[in-house]
C-alpha cells in the first residue's frame, strides 16, 4: 500500500467517529518516512502515539519536561519572593527606583503570582500565563544589569524567559485571539 493511498484514507479514518485506534495504527505503519537520524526509513507509528490524538511521544514529554522546569523556576523565584529576602528588597528597589521597604511590600505579592504561574505550568499551561511567565523572565533577568550587575547575570537566567517562551512554542501560538486563555 503506498503513501498516496494510504492518506486519503487515514484522515477519513480520523475524522471518522467510528474508527477504532486499531484501523488508524494499522494504517499508520503503512507510511513510512524517511529517517537520516536513525539510519533508515521509520513507520509513522513509531513517532506517534494514536491514543493520544497524534501528538508524537517526543512532543509530549518535553512539553512535561518544560511544564516540571517552569513549575521549579517559578516555585523557586516565588519563594525568594514571598520571603522578601534582602537581595530581592535590593533588587528591585534598585531597578525600580523604589525603596527597599517598598519593595518588601510588595514581594510578597510577586511570590503569590508566582505560585499561581508554577501551579498553572502544571495543571493548565494557558498561553497567556506562559507569554506572561516569559516576559516576566526576561524582564527580572534584565533587571540585573539595571542594578548594575555583569551582563553575565542575565546571560545566565536565559533559561527563566526561554523556558516558558519554548512551552509556548511546543503548545502552539495562537491563532485567534480567545486561543490566549486555552
Amino acid at each position: 500500500m503506498g503513501t498516496d493511498s494510504v492518506l486519503p484514507e487515514l484522515i477519513s479514518k480520523e475524522k471518522s467517529p467510528n474508527a477504532s485506534n486499531a484501523e488508524r495504527e494499522n494504517l499508520m505503519d503503512a507510511l513510512i518516512l524517511p529517517d537520516a537520524l536513525h539510519g533508515g526509513p521509520r513507520r509513522v507509528s513509531e513517532y506517534v502515539n494514536i491514543a493520544d490524538s497524534g501528538v508524537p511521544h517526543q512532543v509530549k514529554t518535553a512539553e512535561w519536561i518544560l511544564r516540571i522546569a517552569l513549575f521549579g523556576e517559578f516555585v523557586g523565584h516565588g519563594t525568594f519572593a514571598f520571603r522578601a529576602v534582602p537581595h530581592f528588597q535590593e533588587l528591585m528597589a534598585g531597578a525600580l527606583g523604589i525603596t527597599t521597604e517598598a519593595a518588601a511590600v510588595i514581594l510578597p505579592v510577586v511570590g503569590v503570582i508566582d505560585f499561581t504561574v508554577a501551579a498553572l505550568a502544571l495543571a493548565k499551561p494557558i498561553r497567556l500565563i506562559l507569554l506572561y511567565a516569559a516576559l516576566w523572565g526576561l524582564l527580572t533577568g534584565i533587571a540585573r544589569p539595571v542594578y548594575g550587575t555583569e551582563i553575565w547575570a542575565f546571560v545566565e537566567r536565559w533559561p527563566n524567559w526561554a523556558v516558558p517562551l519554548a512551552l509556548l512554542y511546543v503548545r502552539g501560538f495562537p491563532q485567534r485571539r480567545g486561543d490566549w486563555l486555552r
